[in-house]
C-alpha cells in the first residue's frame, strides 16, 4: 500500500492543531472563535509553512571500508563495525579531517549519515586503545538536545558494537541509579558472532537483552567508565558538577565531544553550554577533538565560515583548525531534453488519481493497464521488452518537465511557486492548476521510474510546524477585544501606531478555561478588597501604564478580565455573560480600563486621565481577582503544589506545546 504525503501531511496538521485547540480551551466562546479561525485548518494554517517539495540527489560514493584499512587509514576492526561497506564521500573526508588533527562541523541534510560521519575515526580510536589494552575512561561524549535521539542512538550502538569490545553507557534523567532498577538482561561472556545476535534479537525473550558492553545504570557507569557515554547538556551539567562524577572525565582519556543539532544551540543556551564545555575541557586536560553536527550551519551566503566561526566560539577551538564537510553529490548528466507532450485531456484531478492508481497499485508492472495512463500523459506507451521500472526511466530521461522539475526543485520550494517555474523552464503555458498536477504527476512517475534501482526522481516534502507564539489582546474602538496568536515585539512592528501597554498578554484557567489579561500599571495594589495606590484626578483615581509617567513608582502585574464564566453553582441561562449585565461578584473587584493605554481608573469617565493618554474613548469595565493569578475567579481554582509554585492560570504560549 502506498502513502500519499500530501494527505499524510495534512492528516499530521489536523491532529497537531486538534491538539492545539484542546490545550488552551477558552470558555469565553469570542476568543474560542477568534481562535479557531486563526488556526486555520491543517495546510491553511498560519502554524505551518508548506508543504515545500525538493528533490535529493544521490551522494558521490568515497572509499570502501575495505581501502581504508588497506591503506592503514582505519583500524581491522572497523570492517565489523561500519554499517555500510562503503562510505559516502563527505564521510570520508570527515574521517580524515579528524585524522589529521581538525575540529570538525558536519553540516550535511537528513539521511546523509552524519552519524557514520563523526562516529568512523571515534570507533578507530576506540578499537585501537582496546587493542593496546588501554586503561577504562571516557574516550568520547556525545551530547544530544533531545533524550529521544540519544535513545536512538543507543539502539544504533547496541547493533554496531555488539561483541565489540567498544563499551559505551548512556546518563538521562531515565538511566536508572543501579543495574537492579534497569530491568535488563546482559549477554552471557561466552557468547559472540552470531550466537550473540540470534541471542539479543531473541523476540520470546521477556525482558530487554543488551551485550556486554553496554553500560546500563549511573552505578555501572562510574565503576566502569564506557568509552563513549550519550548525554544531554542538564545532565553533563550534573556529573561536572558532583565530586563523585568528575572522574569519569578527569581519567585522561577523553578525545571526543560530539554536539548532534548543533544548531539549536543559540543565544543564552547557547552561551551557557559554551562555557560548560569549557569547564569540560578543563577537567580533562589535554587535546579535545571537537565536533558538531548540524544540516543548517552552513550560510548560504557566507559558505562554510558561518560553520567555522561557530565551532570558534562554542567550542573555543582556532577557526583555522576547523574543517567543515558538506554532502557531494552525483552530477547528473542529461541528454538533450526532446519535445513536450501536450496535457491530459479532462479535468486535471481525474487524470492525475487516474495515473496514481496505475503506478502505485500492487499489479503496476500489468504494462497494459499500466501504458493506458502513460499514454495519457506521455503519449507514447512503454516498451513491451522493458520492465516498467526501465522503460519508465528510459521515456523520463529525455522529457523537458522531467529536467525542468529536477533543476527547479534542487532546492525546497512551495508546490505552487515550484511548479510555476517548472511551467516556465519547461515552455509550458502558466496554469495554476494544471501546472501543479502536472508537477504531482512527474514527480509520481519519476519515483517509479528506475534503473538499476536508482528513481530519476527521488522527491521529498518539508512541512514546519510551530507551536503557538505568546498570545494576546487588544480591545477595538467599538470596545470587541480582539485575540492575536503572536508575539508582541511582532504585533507593535506590524502596528507602530498602537501603543504598547494597550496589547495585553492573555493567560488561562487550565481547569475551567477562564482567561485572564494583565496590564502593567504604576502603584497597583490590594488592600481589604479594594484597590489602593494609584494617583487621584479629580473625582476619579487612576493607575497609570508603563510609559505614562514620566517617573513614578515601580509597575506592578494587573490581571483583570473583561467577561468572567459565571461560577457553577450559580443557575443562569447562559455559562457566560458580559461584566455589565453581572452583579458584584465576590472575590472580584471591579475597575475601569483605558482599552487604549491600559490604564487603570477607579471610577467610569469618558476618558482616559493617565498624563500622557487622554483618549476621549469611555473606559471598560472590568473584574481585577482579589487573589492575582492565584485562585480563578470563575472556578474557584487555586495555586497547588510546594508553596503555591502551580497557578491555575498559564500563559498561551508555544513553550508549553512542543514544536
Amino acid at each position: 500500500m502506498s502513502l500519499n504525503p500530501i494527505v499524510f501531511t495534512k492528516q499530521i496538521l489536523d491532529t497537531f492543531l486538534r491538539y492545539q485547540r484542546t490545550a488552551f480551551p477558552f470558555s469565553d466562546p469570542r476568543l474560542a472563535a477568534q481562535a479557531k479561525e486563526m488556526l486555520g485548518e491543517s495546510l491553511t494554517s498560519h502554524l505551518a509553512k508548506g508543504p515545500f517539495v525538493s528533490l535529493s540527489r544521490p551522494f558521490r560514493l568515497g572509499a570502501t571500508v575495505a581501502a581504508l584499512v588497506a591503506d592503514g587509514k582505519l583500524h581491522a576492526g572497523m570492517k565489523g563495525v561500519m554499517p555500510y561497506p562503503t562510505l559516502f564521500q563527505h564521510q570520508e573526508e570527515a574521517l580524515l579531517a579528524v585524522k589529521a588533527g581538525k575540529h570538525l562541523i558536519v553540516s550535511t541534510g537528513t539521511g546523509s549519515g552524519k552519524t557514520e560521519a563523526f562516529l568512523s575515526p571515534i570507533l578507530d580510536t576506540a578499537l585501537t586503545l582496546r587493542d593496546a589494552k588501554a586503561p577504562q575512561g571516557v574516550m568520547a561524549v556525545l551530547v544530544y538536545p533531545m533524550n529521544a535521539l540519544a535513545i536512538d542512538q543507543m539502539d544504533r550502538l547496541r547493533r554496531m558494537l555488539r561483541g565489540s569490545g567498544i563499551s559505551y553507557g548512556m546518563w538521562v534523567g531515565s538511566t536508572p541509579d543501579k543495574d537492579a532498577g534497569a530491568d535488563v538482561e546482559r549477554a552471557p561472556e561466552s557468547l559472540s558472532g552470531e550466537p550473540l545476535a540470534k541471542w539479543l534479537d531473541d523476540p520470546k525473550a521477556k525482558t530487554r537483552r543488551v551485550p556486554q558492553e553496554e553500560r546500563i545504570s549511573e552505578e555501572d557507569i562510574r565503576t566502569r567508565p564506557p568509552r563513549l557515554l550519550l548525554t544531554n547538556p542538564q545532565q553533563m551539567e550534573l556529573l561536572l558538577t558532583r565530586a563523585k562524577d568528575q572522574g569519569l572525565f578527569s581519567s585522561g582519556q577523553l578525545r571526543y565531544l560530539v554536539f548532534d543539532e548543533a544548531h539549536t544551540y543559540e543565544g543564552t543556551t547557547g552561551a551557557e553550554v559554551a562555557v560548560l564545555i569549557r569547564r569540560l575541557k578543563s577537567f580533562a586536560g589535554g587535546e579535545i577533538t571537537c565536533i558538531g553536527t548540524s544540516a543548517t550551519l552552513a550560510d548560504p551566503e557566507r559558505g562554510t565560515d558561518a560553520a567555522a566561526r561557530f565551532a570558534h566560539r562554542f567550542f573555543g577551538v582556532p577557526q583555522d583548525k576547523v574543517a567543515v564537510v558538506e554532502e557531494r553529490y552525483v552530477e547528473v548528466e542529461w541528454p538533450a531534453p526532446g519535445g513536450l507532450p501536450a496535457l491530459p485531456t479532462g479535468d486535471p484531478m481525474d487524470a492525475l488519481e487516474g495515473l496514481l492508481a496505475a503506478i502505485t497499485g500492487e499489479d503496476w508492472e500489468d504494462l497494459p493497464g499500466l501504458n493506458a495512463e502513460v499514454r495519457r500523459w506521455l503519449g507514447v506507451s512503454i516498451p513491451t521488452k522493458a520492465s516498467a521500472e526501465e522503460g519508465l526511466h528510459h521515456l523520463l530521461l529525455s522529457n523537458p518537465m522531467v529536467q525542468a522539475i529536477a533543476k527547479t526543485f534542487a532546492k525546497p520550494l512551495g508546490l505552487a511557486e515550484g511548479a510555476e517555474l517548472a511551467a516556465k523552464e519547461a515552455g509550458r503555458a502558466i496554469d495554476p492548476i494544471w501546472n501543479q498536477v502536472e508537477v504531482l504527476a512527474y514527480l509520481a512517475m519519476g519515483v517509479r521510474a528506475q534503473k538499476e534501482g536508482d528513481p530519476i526522481l527521488r522527491p521529498k516534502l518539508h512541512t514546519f510546524i510551530s507551536g503557538l507564539d505568546q498570545a494576546h489582546a487588544r480591545f477595538e474602538d467599538d470596545g470587541q477585544l480582539k485575540l492575536y496568536l503572536t508575539n508582541k515585539v511582532d504585533l507593535i512592528q506590524q502596528h507602530p501606531d498602537w501603543q504598547p501597554s494597550g496589547i495585553f498578554p492573555v493567560s488561562v484557567c487550565t481547569t475551567c478555561g477562564q482567561h485572564l489579561m494583565a496590564t502593567e500599571i504604576h502603584g497597583f495594589d490590594t488592600d481589604n478588597g479594594k484597590v489602593v495606590g494609584g494617583q487621584q484626578e479629580g473625582h476619579n483615581a487612576v493607575w497609570a501604564s508603563e510609559g505614562q509617567l514620566p517617573e513614578g513608582p515601580k509597575t506592578s502585574t494587573c490581571y483583570f478580565t473583561d467577561q468572567l464564566a459565571w461560577p457553577p453553582d450559580e443557575e443562569v441561562e447562559d455559562d457566560i455573560l458580559p461584566l455589565a449585565t453581572r452583579p458584584e461578584l465576590k472575590g472580584t473587584l471591579t475597575g475601569y480600563l483605558c482599552r487604549r493605554c491600559g490604564s487603570l481608573h477607579g471610577r467610569p469617565s469618558d476618558k482616559c486621565l493617565a498624563p500622557k493618554c487622554g483618549v476621549e474613548l469611555p473606559l471598560l469595565r472590568v473584574e481585577i481577582p482579589e487573589e492575582q493569578n492565584t485562585k480563578c475567579p470563575a472556578c474557584g481554582s487555586g495555586s497547588r503544589g510546594y508553596k503555591g509554585a502551580v497557578k491555575p492560570f498559564r500563559a498561551v504560549r508555544a513553550s508549553q506545546v512542543a514544536d
